[in-house]
């Protein structure tokens, strides 16, 4: 049974937690994960190097994880969360970033502007769900030959995740807010988990022609990491 997806109740959350993200996302073990998933190779190149000079859509940015990877790129970072747009300003700030911060759904999400690469990691597929016109949309924001790069948590891992969200509901009255916020993300993953096979039939309606999947390794729990090109 699939998990019904509420945007009213990941906005609350998100304003409640996003000062714990803006620390989580920038500590040493989410850094290994992103440098993991950004050094895979495609075509004869990483996806960091691919990024390098080009406009980047970072989809789901929450507090700007990616960008201290992006300085020599143009960024349009889209996220729901205004909480979390004020603290990616801050990383755009600081690695001074050219580009802007969208808030946005990234259901609605479309863009006059034309993108190299598109990324998103740790979002699709566990903070909300890969369909099929989200796949068009994103593609229709590519330029030819343009790349989508995202991980999605494998449909193997959706039980242990939904344990883990009946753990929290005891939790949640006791835990400190850094910890619920990380036991709050594991929660979330696995409510829209896929298999290797509906991810890229998604992506080939959606228009991607070339598709390739990775194994990696993100918080300590095995993903998927497609890269699909326009």
């Amino acid at each position: 049974m699939r998990m019904k997806y509420d945007q009213r109740l990941k906005d609350k959350y998100y304003a409640s937690t996003a000062k714990a993200y803006a620390k989580i996302d920038h500590t040493l073990d989410i850094r290994r994960s992103v440098e993991e998933m950004l050094s895979i190779q495609f075509q004869g190149s990483s996806i960091l190097e691919y990024c390098k000079g080009v406009c980047v859509l970072d989809l789901g940015c929450g507090t700007g994880r990616l960008f201290p990877y992006l300085k020599k790129s143009y960024v349009c970072g889209v996220d729901t969360s205004m909480a979390m747009l004020t603290y990616a300003s801050q990383v755009m700030k600081k690695y001074k970033l050219k580009g802007k911060l969208v808030q946005q759904d990234l259901f609605k999400f479309k863009s006059k502007e034309k993108f190299d690469v598109a990324i998103s990691i740790g979002v699709l597929g566990e903070h909300v769900p890969f369909t099929n016109p989200l796949a068009k949309n994103i593609w229709e924001a590519l330029k030819p030959g343009g790349l989508f790069v995202f991980t999605i948590v494998p449909l193997k891992c959706r039980w242990f995740q939904l344990g883990v969200k009946q753990l929290l509901q005891y939790l949640q009255p006791i835990g400190p807010r850094f910890l619920m916020a990380r036991l709050n993300n594991a929660a979330f993953m696995g409510y829209f988990a896929h298999s290797k096979r509906s991810v890229e039939k998604i992506l080939r309606q959606g228009g991607f022609k070339e598709v390739q999947c990775f194994t990696v390794l993100k918080n300590y729990f095995e993903h998927y990491e497609f890269v699909a090109k326009k």
